[in-house]
């Protein structure tokens, strides 16, 4: 009802606009004549409709209906949410798996790979230029520095970050016990076994 004031609304106005009515018939109304819609009482669905609905569902479009069931948010922001979603996925296809345009495009489901560049030119841009990044900070002598220091080769493309664990590797630990001042080695002290 309230779509269809609305339309009717906008229908009077074009026709003011136009010279068609000399004024708009529901200026003329006082607020309590003017129409107003009855508010319809919301169905509620039970747990018994809920798993009939879900399972009438396709599979595609559970994540969608239970996204608004359990949150309660509009059609609107639910489909909005699964757009900055959509967009996230393929900007994990472009950027970190570095995946080209015609795979990213396949698995997107456009139907020409020019969709795909018109809407991510600037992930592959910045896919690109990472990975121009990461070959050259490889053949720097920055790198190779970190490889020396680490006593491996970096091999063109690695990350210095992969150098890491090498770096950090704890080192062994002595077997000889050091003496204490004023302490007798261990051969002139007699010698108990605990348990800890």
């Amino acid at each position: 009802m309230k779509r269809i004031l609305a339309a009717l609304s906008c229908v009077f106005t074009f026709a003011l606009r136009r010279g068609y009515i000399a004024t708009h018939p529901f200026h003329r109304l006082e607020r309590d004549e003017r129409p107003s819609p009855l508010r319809s009482d919301q169905r509620v669905l039970t747990r018994a409709e809920l798993a009939h609905l879900f399972a009438a569902c396709p599979h595609r479009y559970r994540p969608l209906l239970a996204t608004g069931v359990y949150t309660g948010m509009r059609l609107s922001e639910v489909l909005a949410l699964s757009r900055d979603l959509r967009h996230t996925f393929a900007s994990h296809l472009i950027v970190d798996i570095r995946l080209d345009v015609v795979q990213v495009s396949r698995m997107l489901g456009h139907a020409r790979t020019s969709m795909t560049l018109d809407t991510y030119t600037h992930l592959f841009d910045e896919a690109r230029h990472g990975a121009d990044v990461r070959a050259e900070l490889a053949r720097s002598d920055f790198a190779q520095l970190l490889a020396g220091a680490a006593g491996t080769r970096l091999e063109a493309g690695e990350h210095p970050r992969s150098t890491r664990a090498v770096l950090l590797r704890p080192r062994p630990r002595s077997t000889r016990r050091r003496r204490r001042c004023g302490q007798r080695s261990l051969s002139a002290q007699p010698l108990y076994l605990t348990k800890t």
